[in-house]
Order: structure tokens, then sequence, then C-alpha cells
């Protein structure tokens, strides 16, 4: 699903600090650093151009000229304020707050303060000083349980059985600091980036709910027995678009589903979230699609015309000012 725009905007931020700090990194390195691609870096790259020059009490400039030859970021006249550096006590202390959240958030949230609060332990464990107070407190709060690449093939073996057989299945699942037992009907697997997530039924909840693999523990196979009218979930309409390989980072930064992919083209089934953001990123596209649905072309088109004449309403006010 699409990034909201307030946590794009506080993302490209700290990036633009990061970089202010840091000068000379390439696109692929500060790719690895903010765990994103390189695609995607260098569309944050564009925004961040775009928030610097429209910032009113500080401005910051990227040498565009470096960064076309060489794909090197460096800040040029920057007054953007610097990221804030954390004693290794200071970084526990937000350790142990950023995991008292963990319990009122959403799943996709909870996945952004994990991914925060190891970052933030890696960073105070390479602050950390001689004393063994410190290290005793990073060590204690930084850890996170990782569960062994053949522990998760095996919890995922066994959810396929319970699957296949129509098996209840009950396990603990790690939230933050929170472990829950769950009684759930598995009723599918599927493979994201980095993880296996499941989709299951919650019978004492009544909806469907999705884990993520690597959160389960103490998996438990039950017996078969009658289920209850389990309802359809909720799934976003389908986009199947066949574009030119220059389009293929759709399959890296959303979840598509790749159909077919040869040497010059590739075909894939886009999720619709939403219809406007989707029309915004066919219209970004468009020199790469190579065959899409008449009828989202036709909305592409009216969505296009339609951004073309704001614009020049905008500049005429603009200009008659």
């Amino acid at each position: 699903m699409p990034e909201e725009s307030q946590l794009q905007v506080a993302r490209i931020l700290a990036m633009a600090s990061w970089i202010n700090e840091n000068p000379g990194h390439t696109v692929r390195q500060i790719a690895q650093h903010f765990g994103r691609t390189s695609r995607q870096v260098r569309r944050d790259i564009e925004y961040m151009g775009e928030i610097g020059d429209s910032m009113l009490d500080r401005s910051y400039g990227i040498d565009w000229q470096l960064y076309d030859e060489q794909e090197i970021l460096v800040m040029r006249g920057s007054t953007l304020p610097s990221l804030p550096s954390f004693t290794p006590v200071e970084a526990a202390t937000l350790l142990v707050a950023l995991r008292a959240l963990s319990p009122y958030l959403r799943e996709v949230e909870k996945d952004a303060l994990l991914t925060a609060a190891a970052k933030l332990s890696r960073l105070a464990q390479e602050l950390a000083t001689s004393s063994s107070e410190d290290r005793e407190i990073i060590q204690l709060l930084g850890e996170e349980p990782v569960l062994a690449k053949s522990a998760e093939g095996d919890t995922v073996a066994q959810l396929r059985e319970a699957i296949a057989e129509r098996l209840e299945v009950t396990f603990t699942y790690q939230t933050g600091q929170i472990h829950a037992p769950r009684h759930v009907f598995p009723l599918g697997l599927r493979r994201l980036a980095d993880a296996w997530i499941l989709d299951a039924w919650d019978p004492q909840r009544e909806v469907h709910r999705s884990y993520n693999v690597t959160h389960i523990d103490s998996l438990q196979i039950g017996g078969r027995r009658p289920r209850v009218a389990i309802p359809d979930a909720e799934a976003p309409q389908s986009l199947t678009l066949t574009v030119t390989q220059g389009a293929r980072w759709l399959c890296e930064d959303y979840e598509c589903t790749l159909l077919k992919e040869d040497a010059d083209t590739v075909t894939l089934s886009l999720p619709v979230w939403n219809e406007a953001w989707v029309l915004a990123l066919l219209c970004d596209i468009s020199a790469d699609i190579i065959e899409c649905p008449a009828s989202w072309c036709l909305r592409m088109a009216t969505y296009a015309t339609q951004a073309l004449e704001n614009w020049d309403h905008f500049q005429e006010m603009r200009s008659g000012e």
C-alpha cells in the first residue's frame, strides 16, 4: 500500500540529514543503509530536492552535477539540522519506549517499529563505551529473537500440511514484548521479500488475520473438526500490465505478482489499493507500458488531462500575482 505522505516527508528529511553528515556515498550504499532499493532511493532523492527547495525557514541543496555524473550524494550549502546523537543509555531508553508502544499499534506499524528498534540497538552497540553497565543494558534491550532459517522452514512446512489437511493450529505470536496465544484456521501462505506470511481465520474474533511466520513460536497442529462458515477475505482489485524491463522495479517496490518475463518485457499483476495512486503510477511509467486494459488507459488519459489543466491553472494564478 502506498506510503502516507507525512511518513514519506519525515523519512526523506532523515535521509537528507544522514547524507549531510555522511557525504560521498553512492546510491547503492545509501539504499543498503536505509533498507531500500536503489530505485526507491533515486525517487527519494528527486523528492528530496523538491522538499529542500520549498522549505521556508531552512534550505539545503544537492550537488546535482556530482549526482548525475557519478551517482554520489553531497549536500551543498545545507542548513538542515543534523540527526541527534544518542549515548548508549539514551538509546536503550528509547528502545524501552518504542517497545512499550507496540501493543497499541497496527501490524504494519509494529513491523516498522521493530525495524527501527533493531537499527537503534545496533547504533547503541556501535557507540557503546567500555562501561560494563552500558553493554549489559544494550545487550538486554537490543536482543531480538531471530529464528534460524531451518526453524522457519520447519514452521512453513508444518503450516503447509495443516492447510492441505484443513487442520486447526495453535501457536504463540510475538508482537514487541508481548507473547499471545493464537488459535486459528490456516488458509494460505505467501512469500514477501523478507518473510513468510500466514493468512488465517481467527474464529474467536471472527476476523481474517495475517501473521509473520518469524514471529510464530510453539506451533501445534490440532485435529480436524467442522469449521464455521469463513467469509471471503476482502482482496484488492488487481491490474494486469505488460511493461518493458525498464519498469521491472515495480516487482521490487510493490507487492506485485510476476506472471511472465522475457528479455524485453515483464507481465505482472499490480494490487489496486487506491485507484488515484495507481493512476498516478501509470502516468509515471507510461513510456514503459506495452499492454494495459482499455478502461485503465481511458482513466489514465482523463487523470493526466485533469492534472495538466490544474497545473496550467496554477501557473496562470501564479503569473497574475
